[in-house]
């Protein structure tokens, strides 16, 4: 059975979907991993930033957060509601950010693995997954409070002062300089 899958990327604000999406945002990803919901979404409207509800056939699937450089996308943040995890949609969403930016290196950040971390199982699958969707090892990983991650590329390479410009763009000092809300490096070459 092939399922066709129409995904769109609609502006949360215009989406009317700011509650869906932000207690989608709080149940999925840990404290650690979480910039305020109000920074991104007071910062949406930046040049470098899109804060987007993902639909399928005017049906609510879930979120993406990307920021826009010159020669790259990061995906900060890519959440699936539970009611569609595992049918797809992960996947179809990556495969709309690589057609829309055919020209661009798209970047994201997984935990890196280590066995002794009580996720291991879980960060191998997460890993896997973008794995099976074209990206590979930049070779870079970043660190956020004490947490280590290691930054996946797809259609490119990845240059880091395009990162740390394009987080400095987004956040200034908060993000783009570290000094407040990453520990020691923030990024370094594996």
């Amino acid at each position: 059975m092939i399922i066709i899958m129409e995904i769109q990327l609609v502006k949360v604000e215009s989406s009317g979907d700011y509650a869906k999406v932000k207690r989608l945002y709080r149940t999925t990803f840990p404290v650690y991993e979480r910039i305020p919901v109000s920074i991104l979404y007071r910062n949406r409207n930046k040049d470098c930033a899109g804060f987007y509800s993902i639909y399928d056939e005017g049906n609510w699937v879930g979120l993406i957060y990307l920021l826009e450089g010159r020669d790259m996308i990061y995906i900060w943040y890519l959440a699936v509601n539970k009611s569609n995890q595992s049918k797809g949609y992960g996947g179809a969403v990556l495969e709309k950010v690589k057609h829309d930016y055919p020209d661009k290196a798209i970047t994201l950040a997984v935990e890196t693995l280590r066995e002794d971390a009580p996720n291991f199982e879980q960060r191998k699958r997460r890993k896997a997954f973008y794995q099976r969707h074209g990206f590979e090892s930049s070779g870079y990983t970043t660190n956020l409070k004490s947490m280590s991650f290691d930054l996946l590329v797809f259609g490119g390479e990845f240059h880091p002062e395009s990162f740390k410009s394009l987080t400095r763009e987004f956040g200034g000092k908060f993000l783009g300089d570290a000094a407040a809300y990453f520990k020691g490096k923030m990024i370094t070459k594996n």
